[in-house]
């Protein structure tokens, strides 16, 4: 199972969910107008490539919006008030979101053979 779900963290120390995983990304060109204008866009950015940060923290405002379209979502101009003005916690963050992984399975730790005499 591949964990498409990531953790998108506000200024303010609250975090949002942020997913593009393809189902959530039909019902969002699937959606309404304003939902249909956001995949737009994001498969622009996809397609043509970002042309700028902006457009990396828009490819996170999809995402943030699939992850909430049972919910009212803020709008891209309030997100990019309160996203975190990390460069490089936006890159990590859209690298995770464009290359999921597979979850990582629970391991025991291995059983402790004791002190061995020599």
């Amino acid at each position: 199972m591949t964990d498409t779900t990531v953790a998108i963290e506000f200024d303010d120390g609250t975090k949002e969910s942020g997913t593009l995983n393809f189902y959530s990304l039909y019902l969002l060109r699937e959606g309404g107008d304003k939902a249909r204008a956001i995949y737009e866009n994001y498969q622009k950015i996809r397609l043509n490539g970002a042309k700028d940060e902006l457009d990396y923290a828009y490819l996170v405002y999809t995402a943030y919006v699939c992850a909430n379209l049972d919910k009212d979502y803020i709008d891209y101009p309030e997100f990019l008030k309160r996203l975190i003005p990390n460069r490089g916690m936006l890159l990590h963050t859209v690298n995770l979101l464009l290359n999921p992984q597979p979850k990582k399975k629970a391991t025991s730790p291995a059983p402790s053979r004791g002190r061995q005499s020599q």
